[in-house]
Parts: C-alpha cells; structure tokens; sequence
C-alpha cells in the first residue's frame, strides 16, 4: 500500500514538474505556429502553378508514370517527398506546394532555438515577424525546394551556435543532417549558408568572436555526423535507392547556383531582390536601422553579426543575376536584428504603463496609415490636403500628449521604450499578415506585384482549361482522361494540367494534319486544319515588362495606391491560346 502512495506521489510531482515546463512563452510559441500554417497552408491551390513550379511538380508525377523519368532541374528534396505524397494524396495543385508549406511551418519555429541567444521575448518575436512575412510565406508557397533550403541553412546555423555554446556533441549530428537536407535543396541553400558563413569569418577577424569557446568534438562523433549527413544525402538524393539519378540532379543545383554569379545580367534586374524587401518589408528595414546602430554601440556580438551577414547578403545579391529569392538571405538577419533590439529592452520587467504607450502608438500609426491612404484614394479628384494634414498634426499632438503623460507617471525609461516597441511590433504584424495574405493567396500570379517581376505568371484561366478538358472528355470519351489532344504550343503550363490525360502529344510549330479531338494553338492562329471543330480562347500566362523599370518620381502615388488599394493600371503582356474542339 505504502508503495502504490509513494508510485502515486512520484506521478503527481513528474505531472507539476510537467506543468512548470510549459509557460506562458510556450503557449504564445503555439498561437504562432497555429498562425504560420493558417498561412501557409489554406488555400495552396489558390492560384495556377507558373512555369518553374510546373516543372517541378511534373517531375514527381511522372515519376510513377510509364517511361517517365524525373528532371535534372528539380530539387531532389522536393522531388523525393513530393514524389511519396503524391500516389497518396493525388497529383494537384495543393499537394505540389504541400512539401515548401510544411518546411515553412518548421522555419517560423527554428527561431525558439536559438532563445539562449536572443531571450525569449527576443525568439518569439522573430517567428512572429517570420510568420508574417510577404517574402518568406511566399517562397513556403511556392513549389520547389527554396523553403526546404532556408529552413535547412537556418537549422545549420543553429547547431553550429548551439554546439559552441552548449558543447553538447548531439548538435554536431543535428548540422551533419542540416548539411545533408541542404545539400538536396536548392541553389539557396548556398547563397545562404556563404553568407552566414563570411559573416561568421569577418566576425573573428575583426576580434568579436561568436562564440568565446571551442567545442571538443571526439573522432567517433564527428565520424556520426559525417555519416548521418551522407544517410540524409543519399536517402534523400537517391529517393531512397529508388532513383539513383538524383545524385546527378543534386550535383546540377551546385553548378546552377554557380551560374548565377555573372554579369550578364543589367544592373537594375540586380536591385530586383532589394527592390521587393523594400516593398514588402519596409517596416522591418526601418526598425532593424534602430538595431544595427544599438548593436554596434552596445558591442552585441550577435546582432553584429547579423549586421555583417547583412552586408555579406548585399554582396551576393549584387553579384548574382537578380534571383528574387536571395532577397530571404538578407530578410532573416533583420528579424534576428529585430529581435536582439526586443532582447535588449525586455530585459527588465516593467510596469502596466507600457500597454497604455503600445496602444497610444498601435492607434497613431493606424491613423497614419489610414490618412495616408485616404489622401492617396483622393489624389486624382481631390487636392485638397487640409482635411488630412489637420488629422495628422492632431494624432501627433494627441501622441506626444501620452508620452508625457506616461514620463511624468513614471520615471523609468524602460516603460516608454517598451511601449513603443510594442506598439511598432503590433503595427509590422499586422501590416505583414495584410501583405503576406495578399501575396500569397491573391497575388501570387500578378504580374503587377515586384516578386514576380522577372517571372511570367500562369493565369486563372488555366486551372478553368483543366476543367474544361476534363468535361470534354467525358462527353466525348465517357472518361475524364481519355481524350485525344494536340499541342502546337509548347508549356511546362500545359504539360502540368494535361498531365491526366492518357493521350497527348505536343508538336510545337507542326500544322496538324490527324484526326485529334481537341487541338491546342497559339491565340493568333487560325484554323490549320481540316474538320468541324469549335474555337475557345484561353490566356496562357501574363508579363508585365513595366516592372523592369524602376518608378519614377512621377510615379510615386500610383504604385503607393497599389501598395494600399491594389488599385493599378498597369498593362500586361498576356499570351493566348486557343482550344479546338472537334464536333
């Protein structure tokens, strides 16, 4: 009896020692990553896959097709997972981004281990800011391997910080299985890790080091980690010894990322990642500024290092063919700035007053915002600025009002910083989810947003095609996969919402002389062939050259009222094509 009492006991002390672990940071770090799937993962079939994404997920479906093979351009990461989903899940457009949703999800979360370098407050803010972020949902929304590369080249980061601070050797397994999952990613990966990686070097050499000690790694250790890095690598290039030819295809990512240092390329397509952080991360530029000065006077090693892995990411980014996606590698160490700044301040606990400040400056800067975009909506019709201008200089005396208000009830400046950060931390989340939601889940194929600025976006119409052939096919055939279709237009597009199926043959720039169903040609051609059949158009995809020019002066509202509105008149060169169908 005594022993079941004490058995008892024991459980109910485990269970409070349980208890204790789980805080309140724990249940705020849960709300975030509730935060970060609802972005990444509602509506994934939203908008039509573009080119790069076609490609990408055709080479997973093919996979299991007859004859089929993968394609050397793919992320053998992405290929392999995708690969293994799709036979379970079906081949669609939600599954082909499920795999970069999924890694997205991780990336927000990587931050919490990094909480011994920047607090609690300070990590919890940087998923905050990751989750919320136009560039990096966008890249977890996209089909290919670039998410699985930031969360990789993060998570090595982490170890390596975490095997110096700590010299636990566990971590040293954890960066040989980065180093293996980064290895089967993308060229990013890369990019990401070199600039880090100078920054880790320009910080010992100018005498700040990361870290203050070594870690003693053993030789059976760093033997494990070697091996696990391979496992991960082979398992992952070779799909499991399935498909031996992914070890080609990881080789071809090494040598594209590569190619992209020339200069080929016209400086201005260059600035087009610098150009989207500022579009899309203004605030976050802003208040990192704030955190490289405060670092570089409070002599923080960390946030200095982020600065330098700042400095390293605009090398990179000048010397690369403007790969909008390098404009992640420079984003991160902003947050990290970001949150050193939060570290810093939070520090000490304070009273009820900063809440009072958060909400004065959350309320002031809704009221900017609000302001500005009405004088922005009443531009063309209105010149009247007066009403605008009284508002404005109204919430800055109504401001500077409960600032003194707040200096006078206490005396410490802790409260006030506090408050403001907070207040400035509310208006960034809330502006980025706005941005992050539009991107991802309206925009993400208009041509008239700075991300897709050298791209050529597929249009709506194109998932509205797929529907159409399948109905087709089953009025002609009784099935939805048994029509017969010609191509004479050539498209990754095409091939991903063809793919279904079972005869199709693509001919670019052959006159058809068979007996096809249903035909397929550019939007300007005419009927090239023989028969009874029914023309109905469709638009392929959208280019907007406008956005390869930077704004003018003079251009200043319009694209401000599309920052705000989405209201822009900005034309598109759209390609047509036409689908015959035989009566």
């Amino acid at each position: 009896m005594r022993a079941e009492n004490a058995v008892t006991v024991s459980s109910i002390q485990q269970s409070a020692a349980s208890a204790q672990r789980i805080t309140v940071a724990h249940g705020v770090l849960f709300v975030i990553g509730v935060a970060a799937a609802i972005m990444r993962l509602t509506g994934l079939d939203a908008t039509p896959l573009n080119s790069a994404e076609a490609i990408a997920a055709l080479s997973a479906h093919n996979f299991w097709q007859p004859g089929a093979t993968g394609s050397e351009a793919v992320s053998p990461l992405y290929f392999a997972l995708t690969a293994l989903l799709m036979p379970i899940f079906g081949s669609n457009d939600a599954v082909a981004r499920l795999i970069p949703a999924l890694f997205g999800i991780g990336f927000v979360l990587l931050p919490w281990l990094l909480r011994h370098r920047l607090g609690t407050i300070g990590a919890l803010t940087a998923s905050a800011l990751l989750t919320v972020s136009p560039i990096f949902a966008i890249l977890s929304r996209t089909a290919g391997g670039d998410s699985a590369a930031l969360f990789a080249g993060l998570l090595l980061l982490i170890a390596w910080l975490r095997l110096a601070d700590d010299n636990n050797e566990t971590w040293l397994l954890v960066a040989g299985g980065a180093l293996g999952l980064g290895l089967t990613t993308t060229p990013l990966f890369f990019t990401l890790v070199l600039a880090w990686g100078a920054a880790w070097l320009l910080q010992q050499a100018v005498g700040l080091p990361l870290t203050e000690q070594r870690p003693t790694l053993s030789r059976p250790v760093r033997r494990n980690a070697i091996i696990v890095a391979a496992v991960v690598f082979l398992g992952i290039t070779t799909l499991l010894l399935w498909y031996p030819a992914g070890l080609g295809n990881a080789a071809t990512q090494f040598v594209d990322w590569l190619g992209q240092f020339s200069f080929s390329a016209e400086f201005l397509a260059r600035l087009n990642p610098l150009l989207a952080l500022f579009r899309y991360q203004p605030g976050l530029l802003i208040l990192s500024t704030v955190g490289i000065v405060l670092a570089a006077l409070r002599v923080d090693r960390f946030g200095i290092f982020c600065t330098n892995w700042i400095i390293a990411g605009l090398l990179l980014l000048l010397l690369q063919n403007g790969v909008t996606a390098t404009a992640s590698v420079i984003a991160l160490p902003l947050v990290f700035v970001v949150s050193t700044l939060f570290k810093q301040w939070f520090a000490e606990p304070t009273g009820w007053e900063k809440w009072l400040v958060a909400g004065g400056v959350t309320l002031f800067g809704m009221l900017l915002l609000v302001n500005i975009g009405r004088f922005l909506r009443s531009y063309n019709v209105n010149t009247d600025t007066l009403p605008f201008i009284f508002i404005l200089a109204f919430g800055v005396l109504l401001m500077a009002a409960l600032l003194l208000l707040i200096i006078n009830l206490s005396n410490d400046a802790y409260v006030l910083v506090q408050g403001i950060l907070l207040g400035v931390l509310a208006l960034l989340l809330f502006t980025g989810w706005g941005t992050a939601w539009w991107l991802t889940h309206d925009a993400a194929n208009d041509v008239r947003e700075r991300w897709l600025a050298t791209t050529t976006a597929t249009h709506d119409d194109m998932q509205h095609f797929a529907q159409v052939i399948a109905e087709v096919s089953a009025e002609k055939t009784g099935a939805p996969t048994d029509l017969n279709v010609v191509s004479a237009v050539e498209s990754p597009v095409l091939r991903w919402y063809l793919r279904d199926l079972r005869t199709v043959a693509f001919a670019p720039g052959v006159p058809f002389t068979g007996d096809a169903e249903a035909i397929i040609t550019p939007g300007d051609a005419e009927q090239p062939f023989v028969g009874n059949y029914l023309a109905r158009p469709f638009i392929l995809s959208e280019h907007n050259n406008a956005q390869t020019t930077l704004p003018g002066f003079d251009q200043l509202v319009p694209t401000l009222r599309w920052w705000f509105f989405r209201d822009g008149v900005n034309s598109a060169e759209q390609q047509p094509i036409i689908l015959w169908v035989k009566q």
